[in-house]
């Protein structure tokens, strides 16, 4: 039975695993390790009190059996359950202190507590207080997004339907200081779009010019796909192409709701890298650092994120990612070469609106379509919206909840990076991980602060201007 519980959860059969190690345990109730594989089962289907007493049956018996490995395992997650429960009761009382203002509001329910519906186009209207409402759009998402996209429906039109929605702060690339990026978006962990900021990274690049370097590399196309286990975009590869085939048919045929998604251009394409130039507001970045050796006990050798950056985006309209926050507390940024994108970032204040999935760091919510039977919630929560168009650029801050779609044919260059403001964070959960060789990065990047980080011209200090991909290289 034990054995049988391990392969049904292989095969994704949670409920089915969890009935097989009930009756192991029912033949031999001492088998620690079916206790441990039990409480993840429950855990992962939602039952965190069953799951938390079951961990705590799994903690008696590893202390009896002097089981370190497994004591440690069930001590993590039982502390997963109190933190699913706590997460569980927070929700329900936010929901219920939401209702109860909007009906205090509201008393002859004109706006309503269910999502309102329109049928239509035309100009999208406001309604209490000025606040428009998603439902008062069209009900059609695409028809929505398309208006959005137009100019003939505000931003706040796909912002949670009781939220305050907010337009992502604006500033030009000519003229945007790093003091005042250091000052008023990464100290606050705040979202900006940069405009111009293209012409900064690149010269003359075009998606057509990257697809006439590279046109015979093979990418591996993306459709996003909430049911998927692949990674937290809830993406699942189509199938595979040829980039210059891809590019011809973006937007129609071969393209139709496929993505070329976080493509490394290291990797498959460095030609693009002879023009390619890092914007001071990112030239301090020490995971790009990580190949060199920072002790003794380190190799000169990569690691699996050496050349990921920076990479490729691109996708026909409607397509994109689910909700998220970024891997390892690493920031973000990205130049738009073609097409527009529509960002929406949260607060973490609101991340238990957002659904979160404990099992996971897959946020629960769609924002595109959201589903307010299951996400009650999500309708109270703010938000902040932008539209990135060509030679623009946006900076993500670290942590921070964000889905991005795309409104018309896209592609984008990208890159993830970690300086002094989120190395503690990125350090500490790269440290945590269960994977052996994402522990060891988090203790590199520590090692590497500690060994070179106030070295002049370092990832330590400020660059006061933008880094040909060759200084960038050498200096980090």
């Amino acid at each position: 039975y034990s054995t049988l519980g391990v392969c049904q959860w292989s095969g994704g059969q949670l409920q089915e695993a969890e009935e097989s190690f009930l009756a192991a345990l029912r033949l031999d109730p001492s088998r620690a390790t079916v206790v441990s594989n039990l409480a993840s089962m429950q855990f992962m289907g939602g039952k965190f009190e069953e799951a938390a007493e079951t961990a705590k049956k799994c903690l008696s018996l590893a202390s009896e059996q002097d089981h370190l490995r497994l004591h440690t395992a069930c001590s993590k997650l039982l502390t997963r359950c109190k933190d699913a429960q706590q997460m569980r009761t927070l929700q329900e009382r936010n929901l219920a202190k939401h209702r109860k203002q909007l009906r205090e509001q509201d008393p002859d329910g004109v706006v309503g507590l269910e999502a309102p519906e329109s049928e239509g186009g035309g100009e999208c209207s406001s309604s209490r207080d000025g606040q428009l409402l998603a439902g008062a759009c069209p009900a059609d998402v695409e028809e929505r997004l398309a208006m959005v996209r137009d100019g003939t429906a505000p931003l706040s039109s796909v912002g949670p339907k009781f939220g305050n929605v907010q337009e992502v702060d604006v500033r030009d690339a000519d003229s945007f200081t790093y003091e005042e990026f250091e000052r008023e978006f990464v100290a606050k962990r705040r979202a900006v779009r940069i405009r111009g900021l293209l012409s900064r990274v690149f010269k003359d690049m075009s998606i057509d010019r990257i697809s006439d370097m590279c046109g015979d590399a093979q990418v591996d196309l993306k459709t996003h796909d909430r049911t998927s286990s692949e990674g937290t975009f809830k993406l699942k590869t189509a199938e595979w192409a040829r980039l210059g085939d891809y590019v011809a048919e973006r937007g129609r045929g071969l393209a139709e709701g496929k993505m070329v998604f976080d493509y490394s251009i290291p990797t498959n394409c460095p030609e693009v890298l002879s023009s390619f130039s890092v914007p001071s507001y990112f030239a301090r970045d020490y995971f790009q650092n990580l190949t060199r050796p920072v002790m003794a006990s380190h190799e000169n050798d990569p690691h699996p994120f050496s050349d990921s950056w920076p990479s490729l985006f691109i996708g026909p309209p409607m397509s994109g990612g689910g909700l998220h926050i970024d891997a390892f507390q690493t920031q973000f940024w990205m130049v738009v070469l073609e097409g527009k994108k529509l960002w929406q970032f949260f607060d973490l204040e609101f991340l238990p609106y957002l659904y979160p999935d404990p099992t996971t760091s897959i946020l629960g919510v769609d924002t595109v379509r959201p589903d307010y039977d299951a996400h009650p919630l999500y309708a109270y929560a703010s938000s902040f919206v932008c539209i990135v168009e060509p030679g623009d650029g946006l900076y993500v801050p670290s942590g921070i909840p964000h889905q991005v779609t795309n409104l018309s044919p896209t592609s984008a260059l990208s890159m993830n990076f970690i300086d002094d403001s989120n190395l503690g964070r990125a350090s500490a959960e790269l440290a945590a991980s269960a994977d052996p060789e994402q522990a060891r990065i988090g203790e590199r990047l520590t090692a590497l602060k500690d060994a070179i980080g106030a070295r002049e011209g370092g990832p330590g200090e400020r660059h006061d201007r933008d880094l040909t991909w060759g200084e960038f290289a050498r200096l980090n």
